[in-house]
């Protein structure tokens, strides 16, 4: 015994270090295992993350919206048809922000009201109308305007269509726009000529020309004029309108107008006026089917049916080349029925029997390409559906795709979040394991030191309780295995050394060796504290640390502090006085 005992903190020392040691070393390992995974994981994060936006810039999509806007912008004064296929890019307007928005149906509008093109679709047009309204875009105020007077009149919303026309109108005085001004009283007289209310419409008309002079206004004066009857004014005008496009070298137009005027003379029965025009026109260049139909017509007019049957033959040769030239056109009825009409008159002038047959028979073939015609538009447009279903499908199924990455990171992301909160748990794991080697190394010291302060004795009396004097057990009995195999699963969770004490010696020594320290607390507040509180104050009172007693109750910190909280409670204590000087007192 005198050896085991000289020998005791020799084997005490050594029982420890190789238990703080041996746990030291499995945390390690988990630790270093938790910082491969760390490593693993950072790199496995990365890769998944430029693959979500490898996968992200796949799926959306490739045209920008605003760079649309701008190019079709840019290229509408000068070629409206490349703006409509621009703009026809934009699957979603409903993506576009509100100024894109409105600037989308502005050009879009636009873009068919230039090629002549059906604009009952184009209801987004009276959006851009409120928003540059409320946001005084005053430079495309004017031609919203006139745009959305065209999708009501498309609509055949003339009472809407007219109130547009009449705002824009107000705006354009306000601005004090003179071209814009002239545009919309033209069109509100084009409105009442429509309507066949000519003398309205020459009020408005003349008032156009007073803002600006424009040979078109002039001649459709003329034309008014001429419904009217009023033969002086209306030569007058339109003769100025003539003259008016001779100036400025539109010689298309002046051959149009002088058509129409032989056309007007023809019904004030001025035959051989409205000739020599004609004739003017077709030894000029101008001549077409138009012309020589209507000098044919004249001639019949004139009662000279061999001179008429020659203008319809070269009327027949004007039609073929027309045909050889756009043999995809949409063909123009109203010649060959002119033609037709004009041969029946002759061959009735010459006794012969008005043919109807050959007339029936063109107008069917007419019919028949017509009909043919819609059914391939019916087509193109059963095939256009089909495409933008697909499209959609396409889409619906990149919306997907995104979706199921999404949910990937989402899982990714709480995996590795797990991940970080369990090697976290590890990593204060293993600083709590330190920081009890060292607090079981600081006790084994003051315990083993060559000391005789009461503290020093006391925690070498504890010590001792909790299973290390069981060493002395030197003899290989199988109740001292017994014991031996305790004390090594002393560091183990599942043996609780709280219980190794024994708490009814060390209230006895307590009170030897701190003056009565128990039983001060016995008789005072005896009856307030559990037993675990009156077995905290004792080793309070024996100089432990609070970290000290948890390694040595297996509890938290947090747990100790909560527990001196309510022994202060109990006590009645402030909540930063000391509850030993408390109980001594």
């Amino acid at each position: 015994m005198r050896i085991f005992a000289k020998n005791k903190k020799f084997l005490l020392s050594l029982w420890n270090s190789y238990a703080v040691l041996t746990e030291s070393k499995h945390i390690l390992e988990e630790t270093l295992g938790s910082i491969y995974v760390i490593f693993v994981m950072r790199k496995v994060s990365v890769w998944v993350f430029v693959l979500f936006v490898v996968l992200c810039n796949s799926c959306k999509e490739k045209v920008s919206y605003p760079e649309i806007l701008r190019e079709a912008e840019k290229v509408m004064d000068t070629n409206p048809d490349s703006a409509s296929v621009l703009l026809s890019k934009i699957l979603n307007p409903g993506e576009l922000t509100d100024a894109e928005k409105a600037d989308y149906g502005y050009l879009t509008a636009l873009a068919h009201f230039s090629i002549d093109k059906a604009m009952a679709e184009d209801g987004v047009i009276i959006y851009t109308l409120s928003y540059y309204k409320d946001h005084n875009v005053a430079d495309k105020l004017a031609q919203t305007y006139m745009l959305a007077a065209e999708y009501y009149g498309w609509n055949n919303n003339l009472q809407m269509a007219v109130a547009m026309l009449n705002g824009g109108l107000d705006f354009s005085l306000e601005i004090q726009d003179s071209t814009w001004v002239s545009r919309f009283y033209r069109a509100i007289g084009q409105d009442y000529y429509s309507k066949k209310e000519y003398k309205e419409a020459i009020s408005f008309f003349h008032q156009a020309v007073d803002y600006e002079e424009n040979n078109g206004v002039d001649y459709q004066i003329g034309l008014s004029y001429a419904f009217l009857g009023n033969v002086d004014s209306m030569n007058y005008y339109i003769n100025k309108a003539i003259d008016y496009a001779g100036e400025q070298g539109e010689h298309d137009v002046v051959r149009h107008y002088r058509r129409n005027y032989a056309d007007i003379l023809y019904h004030c029965k001025k035959y051989r006026e409205a000739l020599h025009i004609q004739k003017q026109i077709a030894g000029a260049g101008g001549s077409s089917w138009a012309v020589t139909t209507s000098i044919a017509l004249l001639y019949l007019a004139m009662r000279q049916p061999d001179s008429a049957r020659i203008y319809i033959d070269s009327t027949r040769v004007h039609i073929k080349e027309m045909k050889k030239k756009e043999p995809d056109a949409t063909p123009d009825m109203s010649a060959d029925n002119f033609v037709l009409a004009l041969q029946a008159v002759v061959d009735y002038a010459g006794g012969r029997l008005i043919n109807l047959q050959s007339m029936g028979a063109k107008n069917h073939e007419y019919w028949a390409k017509a009909r043919n015609n819609e059914l391939l538009i019916e087509e193109k447009v059963e095939l256009k559906n089909k495409l933008e279903q697909q499209n959609l499908l396409l889409t619906i199924a990149r919306q997907r795709l995104l979706l199921y990455i999404a949910w990937g990171m989402i899982l990714f992301i709480s995996v590795a979040v797990c991940m970080f909160l369990y090697i976290r748990r590890k990593r204060t794991k293993l600083i709590e394991a330190e920081e009890k080697r060292e607090i079981l190394e600081k006790l084994l010291k003051e315990a083993t030191a060559v000391n005789e302060k009461d503290s020093a004795f006391f925690k070498k009396v504890l010590l001792q309780q909790l299973g290390l004097i069981k060493l002395v057990a030197s003899t290989p009995t199988n109740h001292n295995q017994e014991l031996l195999k305790q004390v090594s699963l002393i560091n183990n969770s599942d043996v609780q050394t709280e219980d190794m004490l024994v708490w009814a010696d060390l209230y006895k020594l307590i009170d030897s060796i701190y003056d009565g320290f128990y039983s001060k607390m016995i008789s005072k507040h005896g009856i307030l504290l559990t037993e675990k509180e009156k077995q905290l104050c004792c080793l309070l009172r024996a100089g432990f640390s609070t970290k000290e007693i948890s390694v040595i109750s297996q509890q938290s910190v947090q747990t100790i502090y909560q527990r001196k909280t309510v022994i202060r409670q109990k006590l009645k204590m402030d909540e930063k006085e000391d509850i030993i000087d408390f109980i001594k007192t």
